[in-house]
């Protein structure tokens, strides 16, 4: 329901750098969607034998990487869909002047989550709105699950500004027909 580093880490630690790279892998972080192959970025996640020996308290919780807001909200379809990362598109078909309809199709990039961690993952982000840290996101009636994140910016320094972040919100709703994945990012909130 709230966010801990420390828990996090720990979890981390457990399971092990190779796992934690194999799984962000899968989850479609440092490699590009698909969606628009020749313009996109592909974030940034080093590979494990160039992690530092901070590495593996960095990364766990969302440093030394970077993702795309289409990166972070095809992870949570995933999630919602039971487990099935898909190739995003904007439009879902397009009706020629001629009556011709040119529609994509559905297309999955793979399984990443088996069905029953797919809904545990649920469960928990369903309990971070209604009881934590993402309650601002409830919706009577809806059934929303989600999560927040806050995270420290990149200073041209080198290091983090600790007076500088970013907030973000990526959530699913309503849960039981899986309309709509949104993810919502303020940069530096609050000083406008």
């Amino acid at each position: 329901a709230y966010s801990s580093n420390i828990g996090t880490v720990k979890i981390a630690e457990y399971l092990g750098k190779k796992s934690i790279y194999n799984q962000a892998r899968e989850f479609g972080y440092g490699t590009k969607t698909g969606f628009d192959s020749s313009t996109e970025p592909s974030g940034i996640f080093r590979d494990p034998s160039k992690w530092s020996l901070s590495s593996m308290h960095s990364i766990p919780i969302g440093y030394e990487i970077s993702a795309t807001p289409l990166q972070i909200a095809m992870s949570y379809a995933a999630i919602a869909n039971g487990g099935f990362l898909l190739k995003p598109y904007v439009v879902e078909k397009i009706e020629k002047y001629d009556d011709t309809i040119i529609k994509n199709q559905r297309n999955t990039k793979k399984r990443i989550l088996s069905q029953s961690n797919s809904e545990k993952l649920k469960s928990m982000l369903t309990h971070t709105v209604e009881h934590g840290s993402g309650k601002q996101a409830y919706i009577s009636g809806w059934n929303v699950a989600g999560k927040t994140g806050t995270s420290h910016k990149a200073s041209s320094k080198g290091g983090y500004d600790q007076n500088k972040y970013i907030s973000s919100f990526a959530g699913i709703a309503p849960l039981k027909s899986k309309r709509l994945t949104i993810f919502v990012s303020i940069d530096e909130p609050g000083l406008n």
